[in-house]
């Protein structure tokens, strides 16, 4: 699978994990969220990434409602990468609906899934792994690792349950 053009910040690497994965628990499992709708007040665009790091899910509807493009908007390069790597669930189901790409790669060949798995978040990856089948399961970053392997080196078993479950 490829990936978009190569902008962006990357992903922290993160050192092998010696827990042992001998019992994996069930993955957990997060409940239908309402649609935000974009008939609201609108914010400055200026004002997303901040919205973005502090999971604000209605501030980034406000501030995509503020855009010319609100799909243009929601693909800043990097945009999702920032979410993921801040466990911002809710941010992502917005600016995914909103139209940012899932298959957007960062300078290390690395998705937003990679970024939210690194960082062992399973919220963000669960929404991220939400569409199936989700291709950025297979995206082999500059590091020859894949998502899975990520969480395997992070030693996370809802991260490793929740991938092999989509994948």
């Amino acid at each position: 699978m490829g990936c978009g053009p190569s902008k962006g910040g990357g992903a922290a690497r993160v050192a092998p994990a010696a827990a042992s994965l001998s019992s994996t628990p069930a993955p957990r499992v997060r409940g239908p969220r309402p649609p935000l709708s974009l008939d609201v007040e609108p914010l400055p665009a200026g004002e997303l990434d901040a919205a973005v790091e502090r999971d604000d899910a209605v501030a980034v509807t406000r501030c995509l409602a503020g855009a010319p493009s609100a799909a243009e908007l929601a693909s800043r390069p990097g945009l999702l990468h920032l979410a993921a790597e801040h466990n911002a669930a809710e941010v992502i189901a917005v600016l995914v609906a909103a139209g940012a790409p899932l298959s957007y790669c960062d300078d290390d060949h690395q998705t937003a899934l990679h970024a939210a798995v690194a960082n062992g978040h399973f919220d963000a990856a669960d929404v991220l792994t939400e569409k199936l089948p989700c291709a950025e399961l297979h995206v082999v970053d500059k590091y020859k690792m894949l998502p899975l392997h990520l969480a395997c080196e992070h030693g996370n078993p809802d991260l490793i349950a929740l991938l092999l479950n989509r994948g």
